[in-house]
């Protein structure tokens, strides 16, 4: 490989991009030794240049020897991480996509996805569900603010104009740049389709709405509990870690309840030092780490 074409930032692309996965090692591991590797492969071009390496290839074959200084074990990019590298260097997404894991939470909401926005008329009243990206904020004539974004789903993308009102209670979610569900209408104007947003909304307020509804509570609502469900005969230390590790990424206020499901019985106990935020992210996380089902939040006021 000619170091004078692949350099330091064309190596961090390729291995953003999943060139290297090839290895079995981390992208977030051969980020970190990138630098110690760059140097290792000059050395080597310069001891074949003076003519070195002809004479070292004449001696008998030993093992490989590990060179330059040790490195630090570094823990491995999570999933938003890894796809936003690819995002960064390819533009697009190739082992996975980051809304994938709210695919089933959203499902009974009745989104209308991307893909089946062409099938909407003009006036449509439509649901939609994703990333923000783009954000554009302006101000209107008499002074409001109004702000303009892409909304990105797993099939597309579509522009969406949020005027003053709805923008004004917004506007934090949406610089937060976390996905949301966009209430709208579809407007064919001249310049092409695009979504007027009448309300912008975090996916854990929907449904948690939701859930009053199911329960025969009321709209609205807090997180006042996290509950996981464990099933007997999993490998205690391994559930006890994905548990840790579901609340370490998503700490918060909510308590949790941990319930340990046994033959015969169900025991619940309060998980004492753990919190978390008790939003969507977490309960799609959970459920990745857990399985479909192990992790719920309940909202003060429900019955």
């Amino acid at each position: 490989m000619d170091l004078r074409l692949v350099n330091r930032r064309v190596l961090e692309s390729l291995i953003k991009a999943g060139a290297f996965d090839s290895l079995g090692l981390p992208r977030a591991h051969l980020l970190a030794t990138a630098d110690v590797a760059l140097e290792s492969g000059q050395r080597q071009q310069r001891d074949r240049a003076e003519g070195q390496a002809s004479f070292f290839d004449l001696l008998p074959a030993e093992p490989a020897r590990p060179r330059g200084p040790a490195v630090e074990v570094v823990p491995e990019w999570d999933d938003d991480q890894r796809l936003a590298g690819e995002k960064e260097v390819l533009g697009f997404y190739i082992s996975g996509h980051p809304l994938a894991r709210f695919r089933d939470l959203v499902e009974p909401l009745g989104i209308t996805t991307l893909g089946e926005l062409g099938a909407k008329g003009h006036g449509a009243r439509v649901l939609l569900f994703g990333h923000v990206v783009g954000l554009k904020e302006t101000q209107t004539r008499s002074g409001n603010r109004m702000a303009f974004f892409t909304l990105e789903d797993m099939d597309g993308t579509v522009d969406v104009t949020v005027f003053p009102e709805p923008f004004r209670a917004a506007a934090p979610l949406l610089r937060a740049r976390e996905p949301v569900l966009v209430s709208g209408r579809v407007d064919d104007g001249e310049k092409g389709r695009v979504v007027l947003a009448e309300d912008v909304r975090p996916l854990e307020q929907a449904l948690g709405a939701r859930n009053g509804r199911a329960r025969g509570g009321g709209a609205g609502g807090e997180p006042s509990a996290c509950r996981i469900r464990v099933a007997a005969g999993h490998d205690p230390a391994a559930t006890l870690a994905a548990v840790r590790q579901v609340c370490a990424e998503h700490p918060g206020g909510v308590p949790v309840f941990l319930h340990l499901l046994l033959p015969a019985q169900e025991v619940v106990v309060r998980a004492r030092g753990l919190a978390v935020d008790g939003s969507a992210a977490l309960v799609a996380r959970g459920e990745s780490l857990l399985g479909p089902g192990a992790i719920s939040v309940e909202y003060a006021g429900r019955a």
